[in-house]
C-alpha cells in the first residue's frame, strides 16, 4: 500500500516531469485566458469604457481636446484601465501567448536536461513578472 502512495506522489516525482506539469499549467492558463477574452472581447471593452466613464477618467482641456497631463495626475485607481484601454486586446494575446512559447521552452528544456534553457526561461519569467509589475 505505501508502494503505491509513494508512486503516486507528485512532490516526489522526478523533476523532469514535474517541470514539464509545471509547462503544461502555464499553457493551459494562457490557452484558457486567450480563448475567454476571445470570447468575451467585446463585453470587456464594454466593461472597460463604463468604468472610465463612471469615474470621469476622461479629462479635456478648453479646446476640448484630451489633456493627458490631468489624465495620469488622476488619483481615482479605476483610471488605470486607461491603460488598459488603449492595450486592450492586442498585448493580452501577446503576453498569454509568448507565456505559451517560454512554457513549451521550458518543457524542452526539461526534457533535454538542459541548464542553460531552464535558466533562459527563469530569467525571462522574471522579466515578464518585472514589467508586469511596473
Amino acid at each position: 500500500m505505501s508502494g503505491m502512495v509513494a508512486s503516486m506522489c507528485v512532490l516526489c516525482m522526478d523533476y523532469i516531469w514535474r517541470t514539464i506539469l509545471i509547462a503544461i499549467a502555464g499553457i493551459v492558463t494562457s490557452a484558457t485566458i486567450s480563448v475567454v477574452v476571445f470570447i468575451n472581447q467585446d463585453g470587456v471593452s464594454d466593461v472597460i469604457q463604463q468604468i472610465l466613464d463612471e469615474k470621469q477618467c476622461w479629462k479635456y482641456n478648453s479646446r476640448g481636446e484630451l489633456n493627458w497631463t490631468l489624465i495620469y495626475n488622476n488619483t481615482e485607481n479605476s483610471c488605470i484601465f486607461i491603460i488598459l484601454d488603449q492595450m486592450f486586446p492586442a498585448y493580452l494575446y501577446t503576453w498569454t501567448l509568448s507565456h505559451i512559447l517560454l512554457d513549451l521552452f521550458l518543457a524542452m528544456g526539461a526534457v533535454y536536461k538542459s541548464n542553460l534553457m531552464l535558466l533562459i526561461y527563469l530569467a525571462v519569467d522574471a522579466a515578464y513578472l518585472g514589467f508586469l509589475s511596473a
